[in-house]
């Protein structure tokens, strides 16, 4: 009892210490259903699945969710809409009794609702039936919608189903999906037609040694599976991700059956994403992706000499979540959490939503595992996303557990809710998520610090309004460190946090400077430095070019300094082992111009993670991974363990309501049916997508940025009342332009001369709309010249032109103000000019 309140006091401390060095940080204790015992025993999943029909199949099958979602983050699937607007849909209850149906329309941000009414006309008693209604007469061509049914059955008074809605009648989406499934089906087969052969992109530098991960750029033989020869041996689920004018994204799962080289048969998960375009009455594959992941089944053949086999692993399982101590590893495999006592030849399967393998409930892969300390007495870790069965089902969010390796028995610490979907969730957690050796959990969730004590279920807010560039963390060794003010570029205090202890530290500007958070490596902090009299503004872009940058280790002495002759420093880029230095010099105009970067190689050694996962190839499953262990009781014989479930409380900690409701300004960048990235940058997240076609989005749901659905030529008819006599008056001129052609009027030349910035001044005007695409290069922006939104950009120090149409990828045509007229360069030109300018680009969405 006395070393009880010794751990717990110790604990009290640390919060108290972080508490009283925050100005204004705020206690909660929230401690909902704390009477309620939860058990860790997943039942058995209850929630109905729904399908949409469409034409002579199934698509989209939808997962249930027990809490109303932000519909504005719900964009996992669009439905076809026929002229009609009959849809129809199919419903699989798995023995529940639905005894009601509502359906709802919405705008895509939720904002409006158009349509609510109950659903007629179905037996809710089956174990499958069918049902269909006619939406009003709503919609528009071009225009998504989102869809929400609402079921009713005997165990949950409301069911959440989400997808978007679109017209189909303009589209070719009825062909796209014969050209995937023909597709897929002929790859099984081992045989393709030339007519899809040829439409790959194989690349002799493409990474063939896996079939954990297959594109569009692997070779012939690799997509048809090599000697591998699977077989389907399930249906295949049809899921349409995006589809427009011109083209179409889908993915297939299903799984297949083949031999491995020991003639043992072995299963596998596929994911195979198609992005295809139809033109000229043809279709074409311009993006392609397949994952396939094998079955782990821990039994005694999966432990080969000194290793546990894992077999074919998808590339979204790498790097594969391992802890070890001593003889023990815990580790994450094909969605689960296992553990594994080489000394007693003892495998745990520590948690798993997979009570039945053909019940496309429980097998559905939408959560992550993070592991977060694996000793001599627990496992403690979290699961993020959606809680496919249990006492969370249906529901989206964090789940905190202790697996208790001497009672063997797992019990469920907290649970945070969030309204948000699966892939949203996992972003979100995975920034920083770290327990202390005090037993203080921390983690930033939806732009906030907290640290959270689980004994007691207090949690303190440290700090928020933490965005991308704005603070760093190295999870290894237990530190984040932010800005506390000035924002990314003029922040004059860097607060850093060492969480095993609580203790922080804070490097200052000195006077007539700036600090700016680069990174860490390995533990030590890098910090760089403006001179405030450096900051100019060029070309309507202010720069903060770094004069040095400084290395700050773990005692918080610097440890070096990088400040180059005759150079300044942009940004820098920490990869593996070495950091690449982003230099810039000073033209004889006094402008910034890019200069060759430079690289500072890492000079000290790695310490040993004690991470042994290692790869080999065979002759028929290419690449397969496998863990390796220091020795295994050969004595003991091989048994697996699964928790006893003692009952325990647990608290819903509400981390996220209030931050989600506040004004969302970020994108979403989606990619081969996945989101790959949420960031405050349009740039950053174009190119995230760029190479495999996909998509930005902002919160709202409004397309930011496509690459696949473009014209082969357009031109934007402008007007030319707006001209300039000199270089200095082009800027005003386009800017005016702009505006004028949106029926917007601004003198934008005083506007100019008080300082504003060429990025303000539309953004202002057009309502926040506006878009930087500072750093894009010519065939991103092109994408706001095909949907009629002109392209500033900056062809000299001074001057401005705007991009007003394109001819393919051979012709730009460009309206210069001081020439007054439109003329047309070759792209190449057009590329080199614009590059040679900083690729300076200023758009809008409408």
């Amino acid at each position: 009892m006395k070393e009880k309140f010794g751990n717990l006091f110790v604990k009290l401390i640390v919060l108290l210490l972080i508490f009283t060095g925050v100005i204004g940080l705020v206690l909660f204790f929230n401690k909902d259903d704390k009477s309620k015992e939860v058990y860790a025993q997943w039942s058995d999943a209850k929630l109905p699945v729904v399908y949409m029909n469409f034409e002579e199949g199934r698509i989209n099958c939808l997962h249930g969710y027990t809490e109303q979602m932000d519909i504005r983050y719900m964009r996992d699937t669009v439905t076809p809409v026929p002229l009609d607007r009959t849809v129809n849909i199919s419903v699989e209850t798995f023995g529940s009794s639905v005894s009601d149906i509502t359906y709802e329309v919405y705008s895509q941000d939720g904002s409006k609702l158009y349509i609510k009414k109950k659903l007629e006309d179905y037996d809710g008693t089956k174990s499958q039936f069918d049902a269909s209604f006619t939406l009003e007469d709503i919609f528009d061509k071009a225009t998504e919608y989102q869809l929400v049914l609402t079921v009713s059955t005997q165990d949950y008074r409301e069911i959440y189903y989400y997808t978007r809605l679109r017209y189909y009648d303009d589209t070719n989406i009825s062909g796209i999906l014969k050209y995937v499934r023909d597709f897929s089906t002929q790859a099984l087969s081992g045989e393709m037609a030339n007519e899809y052969v040829y439409q790959l992109e194989s690349d002799e530098k493409a990474d063939n040694s896996s079939f954990g991960f297959v594109n569009i750029k692997s070779r012939y033989s690799h997509v048809r599976w090599g000697n591998l020869k699977p077989q389907l041996i399930s249906d295949v689920n049809v899921s349409i991700k995006d589809f427009n004018q011109m083209t179409g994204s889908v993915m297939l799962e299903y799984r297949v059956s083949a031999l491995d080289e020991n003639d043992k048969t072995i299963e596998l998960d596929v994911d195979e994403f198609f992005c295809v375009r139809y033109i000229n009455s043809s279709y074409y594959l311009i993006a392609y992706e397949r994952q396939a992941n094998q079955e782990f089944n821990f039994t005694e053949d999966s432990i080969n000499n000194t290793a546990i086999e894992f077999g074919i692993v998808a590339d979204r399982y790498l790097p594969m979540n391992i802890k070890s101590k001593g003889r023990f590893n815990a580790f994450a495999a094909d969605g689960e959490l296992w553990g594994y006592d080489s000394g007693k030849n003892s495998a745990i399967k520590i948690f798993s939503f997979k009570q039945n393998k053909k019940d496309i409930r429980t097998q559905l892969d939408e959560h992550e595992f993070d592991i977060l300390l694996a000793d001599d007495d627990k496992v403690l870790f979290t699961v993020a996303g959606y809680m496919n069965s249990g006492f969370h089902e249906g529901e989206c969010g964090l789940c905190f557990y202790n697996y208790d390796r001497k009672e063997n028995s797992l019990s469920e610490v907290f649970f945070i809710p969030s309204k948000r979907p699966y892939e949203v969730v996992c972003r979100e957690a995975g920034k920083m998520t770290y327990m202390s050796e005090k037993g203080v959990y921390y983690i930033v969730f939806n732009g906030c610090l907290y640290s959270i004590d689980f004994d007691g279920m207090e949690y303190v807010k440290i700090t928020d309004g933490l965005r991308e560039g704005g603070f760093c963390t190295d999870k290894k060794n237990g530190i984040i460190a932010w800005h506390e003010d000035g924002g990314l570029y003029e922040g004059t205090i860097i607060r850093e946090m060492f969480l095993n202890d609580g203790s922080e530290f804070f490097v200052n500007a000195d006077e007539g400077e700036y600090v700016r958070l680069l990174g860490f490596l390995d533990g030590d902090m890098i910090v760089g430095r403006t001179f405030i009299s450096d900051v100019t503004e060029s070309m309507g872009v202010v720069n903060y070019p770094m004069y040095k940058f400084e290395i700050i280790n773990k005692e918080h002495k610097k440890e070096t300094q990088y400040r180059p002759n005759g150079y300044y420093i942009s940004g820098i880029v920490i990869e593996n082992e070495r950091i690449i230095v982003q230099r810039l010099l000073r033209s004889e105009d006094g402008s910034l111009v890019k200069a060759n970067d430079d690289v500072l190689l890492k000079n000290w050694e790695e310490e040993d993670t004690g991470i042994k996962l290692a790869s080999e190839i065979d002759d028929i499953r290419k690449k397969v991974y496998s863990l390796k262990l220091n020795s295994v009781s050969s004595s003991k014989k091989f048994s697996v363990i699964v928790p006893e479930i003692p009952g325990s409380s647990t608290s819903r900690l509400s981390l996220a309501a209030a931050e989600e409701k506040k004004n969302d300004e970020r994108y979403y960048a989606y990619s081969c049916g996945h989101l790959e990235g949420i960031t405050d940058s349009v740039t950053a997240a174009i190119a995230l997508i760029y190479d495999d076609m996909g998509v930005v989005v902002d919160s709202s749901q409004r397309y930011i940025w496509t690459r696949a659905n473009r014209s082969v030529e357009k031109t934007i008819q402008i007007t030319r009342d707006y001209t300039a006599d000199d270089e200095s008056q082009t800027v005003a001129a386009c800017l005016n332009t702009i505006l004028s052609m949106q029926g917007k009027k601004t003198d934008a030349a005083s506007q100019l001369e008080r300082g504003r910035t060429s990025f303000e001044i539309l953004n202002d005007a057009l309502d926040n709309n506006a878009l930087d695409l500072k750093g894009c290069i010519l065939n991103q922006v092109i994408y706001y010249v095909n949907n009629n939104s002109p392209v500033m950009v900056y062809t000299g120090n001074n001057k401005a032109e705007l991009i007003v149409g394109f001819v393919g990828s051979s012709q730009v045509k460009m309206y210069d103000p001081l020439r007054k007229e439109v003329y047309t360069i070759p792209w190449q030109q057009a590329e080199n000019l614009f590059s040679a300018n900083g690729n300076n680009y200023i758009s809008f969405i409408k």
